[in-house]
């Protein structure tokens, strides 16, 4: 496990996770979740579509994770049951369990239940690591875990040791990230808890992000 150590900074209180996969320290706010009560409304707008098909809506999947070795395909009409497709047929992280969502460009990144979401995004993505917001879908328990949105680099791309985590910037981009599931089809019985931080994922026998 990376080891973390936590401070105060400013209004919030931060924590520093220490990643063995890239050697980076990553700074993120402490806060306390969340369970999601807008899901049902959301659902109910007459605005809403829906995917169809796996045509998937208000997402830009990279070229990568569409065709080749590294592609996903649906297995149904939610879009995080998508599965590799060079997954063995008893491999129980066949199906999407972490996904990395950047709102303004669209661009959804899939992985494993057992990968990094720093893995996937430096190996797909093409955004920074904090413009994006992260989850966890745990299949078995029907459960969403979304992280708190924090991106402490300034404009120019370096850290920011004073830059604050900012709820409203937060909850536009998480209702942004539901909004998108809703409309990818995400079951009307799945549970939703946002704000989540490395002490909530480890109380589901999770590895941290």
């Amino acid at each position: 496990m990376a080891s973390q150590e936590y401070k105060l900074d400013g209004r919030f209180q931060y924590g520093v996770y220490i990643s063995k996969f890239d050697g980076w320290d990553y700074k993120f706010p402490i806060v306390d979740p969340i369970r999601s009560g807008k899901i049902e409304k959301m659902r109910k707008s007459e605005s809403l579509p829906y995917a169809v098909n796996g045509q998937w809506l208000d997402v830009e999947i990279v070229p990568k994770q569409k065709k080749g070795y590294f592609s996903w395909v649906p297995t149904d009409d939610f879009i995080l049951h998508m599965r590799s497709q060079h997954s063995l047929p008893k491999d129980p992280y066949a199906q999407v369990g972490r996904f990395s969502y950047e709102p303004e460009s669209g661009e959804f990144l899939m992985g494993r239940l057992d990968q990094k979401h720093a893995a996937t995004i430096d190996q797909f993505g093409s955004h920074g690591f904090n413009r994006y917001v992260r989850g966890i879908y745990i299949r078995d328990r029907k459960l969403i875990l979304i992280r708190a949105y924090f991106d402490p680099l300034d404009e120019n791309g370096k850290y920011d040791d004073n830059r604050e985590f900012d709820p409203g910037l937060d909850q536009q981009k998480t209702d942004k990230t539901l909004e998108m599931l809703i409309k990818n089809n995400l079951p009307p019985d799945a549970g939703i808890i946002t704000r989540v931080d490395n002490e909530v994922v480890k109380k589901f026998d999770i590895i941290s992000i």
